[in-house]
């Protein structure tokens, strides 16, 4: 009970049909998810689902008693706990080991290397044994943003402890299309990429691949790394360190970015409703599938992830669009409307009006269409309201 977030009448938070009722949070703890299917009409009197011929519901498996148990997942905290207690438990079984390192082998700083997406378990509690994460950052450019960079950020912000944050495996990432040509292409692009590392909140870098020796033979695309061919770059690498020691700002320096509240679990559409209740992002690379990345703003501001409202920024975004997100996640996004800063921006619509107080007195329940064929949600302006935008009818967009 003291990892996962089920609530004190599991049947309640996981809203189990009345024919399913759990019978103790052991039993709880042993349900296996199955599927998600649609219920039939004849099932709609459980709950009153808004005029639909039918809801979805998820199908539990208890392995040890053999019986299946139903969810009106549309509502159930089912899911979101069962991802939130994974993380937590990561994190620890993390904890567990790095601590068990130090004190059989050395004690020395362990760095939790980041790949795909943001992850809770990279969320340090405050005992935990690790005591950073790196940056396993490929790319050019800008787009190293985007390759585990910036998310480690996000991770280390929202620790319960002071961490250490280091690019542990860094090179420009051309691979085979440009084989000819060995590492950077001069000493200005390797500068230009290592500061994009330092702006995303690096503290250090560890360059990948100087040599191989006789790992790899033939046209590998690794060779691409290989700086041991182009002995240039030792130098220009070298000048950048004596520019990093000798600075009076990069310890203390901490980079502007924006959070989007709540992060999108990349395992939340394996189970769960398939309408949307919430849509954000996870920082997972570009090509990935299900891949929800960080992204630039206008005016340069790159967005991040975040679990907690609360974060150091001016301006947090959200969309909360329906339960069981907005039960879940609506009072943390209350709170920080009610407390005036930073600024919050909500994007997308608003179903299970009034469960958002300070964000839903601004929405109607009734949608439009515009010219172009694009759906709103009609707004409720109040007294102090700058309306940037309304419909020929009158409709506040």
């Amino acid at each position: 009970s003291s990892v996962c977030t089920v609530s004190s009448v599991p049947n309640a938070a996981w809203a189990t049909l009345p024919d399913s009722r759990m019978e103790s949070f052991v039993t709880a703890a042993r349900l296996v998810p199955v599927r998600i299917t649609m219920a039939t009409p004849a099932h709609t009197d459980y709950f009153t689902r808004g005029g639909l011929a039918g809801w979805e519901r998820g199908i539990l498996y208890d392995p040890t008693k053999e019986k299946v148990y139903l969810v009106d997942i549309e509502r159930s905290q089912m899911w979101y706990d069962t991802m939130e207690c994974h993380g937590k438990l990561w994190a620890r079984k993390l904890s567990e080991v790095t601590r068990m390192f130090k004190e059989e082998y050395a004690d020395v700083p362990f760095i939790i290397k980041q790949m795909g997406t943001f992850g809770m378990h990279r969320v340090s509690p405050a005992e935990a044994g690790f005591d950073g994460i790196g940056m396993d950052s490929y790319g050019v450019g800008q787009t190293m943003m985007q390759m585990n960079s910036s998310v480690t950020y996000a991770e280390a912000e929202q620790a319960s402890r002071t961490m250490w944050l280091l690019g542990t495996e860094v090179a420009e990432a051309a691979f085979r299309e440009q084989l000819e040509n060995v590492g950077y292409m001069d000493r200005e692009s390797m500068y230009a990429d290592f500061s994009t590392l330092l702006n995303s909140g690096a503290k250090g870098i560890l360059h990948f691949g100087f040599s191989y020796g006789s790992y790899i033979i033939g046209d590998h695309m690794w060779l691409k790394t290989e700086l041991m061919r182009d002995p240039r770059q030792f130098e220009w690498m070298a000048a950048y360190r004596r520019a990093m020691e000798a600075s009076e700002t990069l310890v203390d320096y901490r980079p502007d970015f924006y959070y989007w509240y709540p992060a999108q679990r990349r395992e939340k559409t394996l189970f769960g409703p398939t309408r949307p209740d919430y849509l954000s992002i996870n920082s997972n690379w570009p090509a990935e599938p299900r891949s929800r990345p960080s992204m630039p703003t206008r005016d340069g501001t790159w967005i991040l992830p975040t679990w907690d409202a609360n974060m150091d920024t001016s301006l947090v975004i959200s969309n909360l669009q329906d339960t069981p997100a907005s039960t879940r996640w609506g009072p943390g996004l209350e709170a920080l409307i009610k407390k005036g800063s930073p600024n919050v921006a909500y994007v997308g619509f608003r179903h299970d009006l009034t469960r958002i107080p300070s964000l839903d007195k601004y929405f109607t329940g009734d949608f439009a269409y515009a010219p172009d064929g694009r759906k709103f949600q009609i707004l409720r302006p109040t007294r102090s309201s700058r309306v940037l935008g309304k419909t020929p009818e009158g409709h506040v967009w």
